[in-house]
């Protein structure tokens, strides 16, 4: 049960940050819409994405790139879509889009960036993932991701 709240918790998070399902991955911001607040690097994880070379030829045409962090128990503590159409892409990854209270500063965190190609949450045959490979804490820079799993 436990684990069914929590994909449900996860599943509105990214739903709800990524505006729904029918965005075009390459959509930007509208002219003359006022800039995005300015992340505190104190409470944002920063790094890059890259791509394993043995499966760069199985990234699909159009895509999306949702990144998740996570700790061991508990909600997502911050949720992003991405759009791009190359890599290495480099990201900042604020709490701004956590659920429940302030996320602890120092608790480790593990960021998954997952390559989606219907938008929809979950792991598809074809979706290709990663995972930072130890924890990782708020403020932490440098922080690389390398997609090396085909779903």
């Amino acid at each position: 049960m436990k684990t069914i709240i929590s994909f449900f918790l996860l599943f509105s998070i990214v739903f709800f940050v990524s505006g729904g399902c029918k965005k075009s991955p390459s959509q930007k911001l509208p002219e003359g819409h006022p800039p995005l607040e300015a992340v505190d690097p104190h409470e944002a994880l920063q790094g890059t994405i890259e791509i394993d070379p043995k499966i760069q030829g199985k990234l699909p045409k159009e895509f999306y790139v949702f990144l998740i962090a996570q700790g061991q128990e508990g909600p997502p503590v911050g949720v992003d879509r991405l759009s791009t159409t190359t890599f290495p892409l480099p990201f900042i990854l604020s709490t701004s889009s956590h659920m429940g209270g302030k996320p602890d500063q120092k608790a480790p965190l593990y960021v998954t960036a997952k390559i989606d190609q219907d938008g929809k949450v979950g792991l598809q045959p074809g979706d290709l993932s990663g995972k930072t490979k130890k924890p990782v804490k708020l403020g932490d820079k440098d922080i690389k991701i390398i997609i090396d799993t085909v779903q």
